[in-house]
């Protein structure tokens, strides 16, 4: 799996050489990310919600690197992230 950077960029094959050779790029549908966010507002004006996230191809492999390497500090910071990065303000 191929950085999107990288896919579908000309290549120099010294061996073999055709012309017009390009890295392969992801088929259609092979890197996905679909995020369904729930939230319910009390009636003390708090929020409570629930984030559901499903990747796949090279979204799921950035995600599974960054999580392996993700401190315990952080990890509690990870939700209050995704809402700031989303425009939420809370």
């Amino acid at each position: 799996m191929l950085p999107f950077s990288d896919q579908g960029k000309p290549v120099l094959l010294v061996d073999g050489f055709h012309e017009g050779g390009r890295t392969p790029a992801a088929p259609l549908g092979t890197n996905q990310q679909h995020m369904k966010t729930t939230l319910e507002v009390q009636s003390d004006g708090s929020v409570k919600g629930d984030i559901k996230v499903n990747l796949k191809g090279i979204f799921a492999a950035d995600t599974r690197a960054r999580m392996r390497h993700l401190t315990k500090n952080r990890e509690e910071d990870i939700v209050k992230t995704v809402l700031k990065n989303a425009g939420y303000v809370g």
